[in-house]
């Protein structure tokens, strides 16, 4: 059983200017180590994680862009939103499944794991850039350059160009879908491992910083899929998959998942607001990136000693929460993981761990 701190308060402005001009301006407090900051599995155990040590106890902002539509042909519009706001925001899509502070707490849970999404590291998974939507009701394609961390000024040299295609068809009256694929090219920012598991890099000291040696791309897809059935009953899966020849920079330590769950709303046992969901997720490394780890490469983040020689398996995650509403603005939530073979290590086995939280809303 594992307990953690977290808080978090956010201040949202927004102005809407007229039918096609949006401005949000997002500033957030947040802070608590979780779980995954003395101890982190290939899928990380904690996604509402806000930690940032360099910048303890500070707000910070979350988002800050300006949207605009442009409507031509009565059915079909052109959307940029520009900014600083987060990858997921347009793409790994999934309402049912992305919000860490009420649904699913693990991180491939909620995200993709094998999805290297560029962010700002010290800006708590925000970063910034510029994203083009073209479509109607049904069909969207979306365009998106991104900066891969902090540092602007290296943006023309380290960056993301994200392209999805998102199709939202309504079968039935109440059975509705979202099944979205995209892919993903990060430029500028990786070494690479050769066949043997090692490290190659023009500067190993470098990595990771805004002065990286290396001008590797890295490249990758996933597969989101949503159904919404009448009654509250959602199912959702992901699929993902990723180069790796190549470290993780961004996100977790995996280079392919698979993903499938379900939540069920509390209009069925005449409790509207509460929600059951159940969840399953397996994440596997491949290739030269598993070879490097078992050799005992520390990757991004900085596991003493890897996985070690014939100890690799496979990483099984099941998470089970039940969120129970006072009212809409209060509500608390228990949760509960299983993951097998945690850090892909047989050695280490089976996990357990138990969450509470709580939720206040004003």
């Amino acid at each position: 059983m594992v307990t953690y701190v977290k808080w978090q308060q956010p201040l949202i402005i927004e102005k809407k200017f007229s039918e096609e001009d949006y401005l949000q301006l997002d500033i957030q407090f947040a802070n608590g180590p979780g779980v995954d900051a003395p101890l982190q599995g290939g899928a990380m155990v904690n996604n509402d994680v806000m930690e940032d040590p360099a910048h303890h106890n500070e707000p910070y902002i979350a988002k800050a862009f300006y949207e605009h539509h442009w409507h031509f042909f009565d059915q079909f519009e052109l959307i940029l939103d520009i900014g600083k706001f987060g990858v997921n925001d347009f793409f790994d899509v999934g309402k049912d499944v992305s919000d860490q502070t009420s649904q699913f707490l693990n991180q491939a849970i909620n995200n993709n794991g094998a999805f290297d999404y560029v962010q700002d590291l010290e800006g708590h998974g925000y970063t910034y850039g510029a994203r083009f939507g073209l479509g109607n009701d049904s069909v969207m394609l979306d365009v998106a350059f991104f900066s891969s961390d902090s540092y602007l000024q290296n943006i023309s040299k380290k960056n993301s160009v994200v392209v999805g295609l998102t199709w939202t068809p309504e079968w039935y009256p109440g059975i509705k879908s979202v099944y979205q694929i995209y892919g993903f090219s990060n430029f500028g920012e990786y070494a690479r491992f050769d066949n043997q598991g090692r490290l190659i890099s023009k500067d190993v000291s470098k990595i990771g910083t805004e002065d990286n040696a290396d001008d590797l791309s890295k490249t990758g897809f996933g597969i989101s899929i949503n159904h919404s059935f009448p009654s509250g009953i959602n199912v959702f899966g992901k699929y993902g998959r990723q180069d790796d020849d190549r470290d993780v920079r961004h996100y977790q330590d995996m280079d392919e998942t698979y993903m499938v769950g379900f939540d069920i709303h509390g209009e069925n046992w005449n409790r509207e607001n509460d929600v059951f969901g159940i969840a399953f997720e397996i994440d596997r490394l491949t290739g030269n990136h598993r070879k490097a780890q078992e050799r005992g490469y520390e990757g991004f983040f900085s596991r003493t000693g890897g996985i070690g020689k014939g100890n690799y398996a496979d990483e099984r995650v099941l998470e089970v929460y039940y969120k129970y509403a006072f009212n809409n603005y209060v509500h608390i939530s228990a949760d509960y993981q299983w993951i097998n073979n945690f850090y892909y290590s047989k050695l280490i086995g089976d996990v357990h761990f138990l969450a509470g939280r709580l939720n206040v809303t004003f």
